[in-house]
């Protein structure tokens, strides 16, 4: 099925961005002051302190369960379509699998960052349409389950108005709770499905429309998608789909996705330690520096900055690199100090770059991408055994 629809002319045209968006904060913002209006203002249902406070105190709930609804909404679609479940996370809740089983941990909240991710993986062998039509669904479950979440919500509640404003003050609490999650859950349906793209990161309405409309621009994305999710849930570099990111690369379209599949054969071949072809990779990765949000250039400048001093022969290059690097919510601290660990070894400062690989070692628990972070962590080992090495030989002389 193919859509004639062009996700980058909607999201160049801004007007067709306002609208809807001017739309949706003008009915929330008329109910929203209707609500403030009843609720806090006028003294009809004479309500106690308390029970008005609660609202307030409930605020964040009613912030996270649309967040929380959503990611199960994706899961549940991809679930439905034989998608393996991999993790599930919302604020500092995290769910993940490990063999067979589903376990739990508590990780460091990152107001700045995704305050909710899915990640399930595809099956192998499917054709570039199955791929590209299945990864289209599994984008829609997370609009769909919010617009479900405010419809079990807020329908009831509309229905049932003067009902509910003569209602308990606990119920009627309660349903202002239901009133504000509804309207929640609603403004996140509407803002996901406004198609919009902005750095190779889409709206989940920009993905379905972008993929039901199929070619190699909805291919690249699917298959950057699927790795990203393997990597993401742990699965090494070497494990990785070789085959299905050299392919993508080879894609005859200009887009940025090819630019973060090279990312990942980088991680690939160095982790083999075939060096001229991780730079290769690398450098093709650095080309879209320009095209990659402004929040996620440190990641790029970095690695050059790490290759360079481990692998080339201009110190000052390197250091030039790691300047340009600008900390980000979504750059994860051990990849600033395995980058710093390289400089200061190429410098021969061997007692510093054990410390720092070992700082970096230990913060790779925190790193979003736990595949990835295999390959870290021989790295930060490989440094530290140079290291190690050039202090020894410096006793012997």
């Amino acid at each position: 099925m193919n859509l004639p629809f062009n996700v980058l002319a909607v999201a160049k045209n801004k007007l067709l961005l306002l609208v809807p968006m001017l739309l949706c904060g003008g009915v929330c913002g008329f109910l929203g002051a209707r609500f403030i209006d009843e609720f806090f203002i006028s003294g009809d249902l004479a309500l106690p302190l308390h029970y008005k406070l609660s609202v307030i105190l409930w605020l964040p709930l009613a912030f996270l369960l649309p967040i929380a609804i959503h990611e199960l909404g994706h899961v549940w679609a991809g679930l439905l379509q034989g998608f393996e479940f991999k993790s599930y996370t919302v604020a500092s809740f995290h769910f993940y699998k490990e063999g067979v089983e589903v376990r739990f941990k508590l990780v460091k909240l990152n107001l700045k960052g995704f305050l909710g991710l899915a990640l399930c993986l595809p099956p192998g062998g499917l054709t570039k349409e199955e791929l590209t039509k299945r990864f289209a669904l599994y984008a829609l479950g997370g609009p769909l389950s919010n617009l479900l979440l405010a419809g079990v919500l807020l329908v009831p509640y509309f229905l049932q108005w003067h009902a509910v404003t003569k209602a308990t003050p606990a119920a009627y609490t309660l349903a202002c709770f239901a009133l504000i999650t509804g309207l929640i859950s609603l403004l996140f349906f509407l803002l996901n499905m406004i198609p919009s793209k902005s750095g190779g990161f889409y709206t989940d309405g920009a993905r379905v429309f972008n993929m039901l409309r199929g070619g190699d621009e909805a291919f690249l994305d699917s298959a950057i998608l699927s790795v990203m999710a393997a990597s993401m849930g742990g699965t090494p570099p070497e494990e990785l789909d070789e085959k299905l990111l050299i392919e993508a690369v080879s894609m005859p379209v200009d887009s940025i996705f090819k630019n973060y599949c090279h990312a990942y054969l980088y991680t690939i071949k160095l982790q083999r330690q075939q060096v001229e072809q991780a730079r290769y990779h690398l450098n093709k990765y650095a080309e879209a520096i320009a095209s990659i949000p402004a929040i996620g250039q440190g990641s790029v400048w970095l690695e050059l900055a790490f290759f360079e001093a481990m692998y080339g022969a201009d110190l000052a290059l390197a250091k030039e690199h790691y300047a340009k690097a600008t900390p980000s919510p979504f750059i994860s601290k051990d990849i600033f100090l395995r980058a710093e660990a390289a400089i200061v070894l190429k410098e021969n400062k061997s007692t510093e770059a054990i410390s720092l690989a070992e700082q970096a070692q230990q913060q790779l628990r925190n790193n979003m991408d736990q595949g990835a972070a295999k390959a870290y962590k021989a790295w930060l080992s490989q440094i530290i055994l140079e290291a190690q090495g050039k202090a020894a030989n410096v006793l012997v002389a």
